[in-house]
């Protein structure tokens, strides 16, 4: 009964009973809670920014003034519709997101961080400052299978900020590097993080699309923290890896070299047009009997438990990220704040799109600083892409 009436019922036009619009508040205010404590107060406190708007529209000045929105029809909006926290985004968290990481988590499991590892050390050891130059690479191999720059810095960085330590590099470099490094977790295709799904949903860009115009500023960024740590390298006078370190890497990359079947699989069904959601399934299985090849990369049930376990703790602070950034956008579009935030800013730098790449630029990084890159992203892309196209960039470059 309660779904055909959900189902059959027309949005804005039917009127919410006073327990649907309870039911639809504990959940937005349940949505809110959950990200407070998974990310933190900023996005919340954001959202809430955004609601008052809507409910109090007549008394904010200027361009930001607007008749209120009715409490019922907000809700609605924003739970009785695909607008809001049942619309796209959440969808994206709890499918392709979800299963990329874990994908990354699984194939973790199975040594594919370690792989990266030693791969990094054979090629950059026996360089000078090799253990900071290892850093960069393995972050950066590593990157591209987990997705999430925490990830990255908690498997790689307990292994290069000590050994970087150990051979001369300053405590806050070292650690300086590993988390810019680590950053690029999200950037590297072909498991990028969660804003390359936002991405390819919102511009209508098949993923693996997406992946390949990610290449080259992945590379780009990776090579800007590489190039720091060899100006500090010949500064100081650093020194490479022990002898006995880089060959026991390259040994143990012989041992696990075929962990790398997994992305090889990955990145051929993402070419062959295959859903993101089918390619990483088909990666967790594939990362199961690859395993199998060698005795030491087995996955047993008791660590393809673990490895599960790890994803789902890894995918709780994305997820209740895109469930506010779904609240945020619903709310944006019922108050039609984004078509005129694009006027304003059109306005403000009379139609210069330097000036106007200029003060996105700066936007991304200001929300960058407080908010999680998925939420950071929906809010630059709702305000500040539609000016840059509007301005003649396409919209996947914008």
């Amino acid at each position: 009964k309660n779904y055909n009436y959900i189902v059959e019922r027309y949005p804005y036009i039917t009127d919410l009973t006073i327990t649907d619009w309870i039911v639809g508040m504990v959940a937005i205010t349940l949505a809110m809670e959950a990200c407070r404590r998974a990310v933190g107060i900023t996005l919340v406190a954001l959202l809430a920014l955004f609601l008052v708007h809507c409910l109090f529209g007549p008394y904010f000045p200027g361009p930001l003034n607007q008749a209120a929105v009715d409490p019922m029809r907000l809700v609605d909006h924003l739970f009785f519709t695909t607008q809001g926290l049942y619309g796209s985004i959440t969808g994206i968290s709890a499918t392709y997101v979800l299963m990329f990481v874990l994908l990354g988590a699984v194939l973790e499991k199975a040594r594919g961080g370690d792989l990266f590892m030693n791969l990094a050390a054979g090629l950059m050891g026996q360089q000078p400052g090799g253990p900071g130059k290892a850093a960069v690479l393995a972050s950066g191999l590593f990157g591209s299978i987990s997705g999430a720059a925490v990830a990255n810095v908690y498997a790689t960085g307990t292994f290069t900020i000590p050994l970087m330590i150990k051979t001369g590099f300053k405590r806050q470099f070292a650690a300086a590097v590993e988390a810019v490094a680590s950053a690029s977790g999200q950037l590297v295709p072909p498991i990028m993080g969660s804003a390359a799904f936002l991405i390819a949903d919102f511009t209508q860009t098949p993923y693996v699309q997406v992946a390949k115009s990610a290449a080259l500023p992945a590379f780009l960024y990776l090579f800007a923290v590489y190039f720091m740590v060899h100006l500090e390298t010949k500064k100081f006078d650093l020194p490479a890896m022990e002898l006995d370190q880089v060959r026991k890497a390259r040994r143990d990359i012989r041992l696990d070299i075929h962990m790398l079947l997994v992305l090889v699989v990955v990145v051929i069904l993402l070419i062959d047009r295959t859903t993101p959601f089918y390619a990483a399934f088909a990666g967790v299985v594939c990362t199961v009997l690859f395993s199998f090849l060698r005795p030491h990369t087995q996955l047993s049930l008791r660590s393809l438990i673990g490895a599960f376990e790890v994803g789902a703790r890894r995918i709780a602070p994305i997820a209740a990220a895109l469930f506010i950034a779904a609240l945020i956008v619903g709310t944006i579009e019922l108050s039609g704040l984004g078509l005129r935030f694009t006027s304003i800013l059109i306005n403000i730098t009379g139609g210069n799109l330097l000036l106007t790449l200029l003060l996105v630029m700066v936007s991304c990084i200001i929300l960058g600083m407080g908010l999680p890159t998925s939420a950071a992203y929906m809010i630059v892309a709702i305000f500040g892409a539609p000016a840059l196209i509007k301005l003649g960039i396409e919209p996947l470059a914008a």
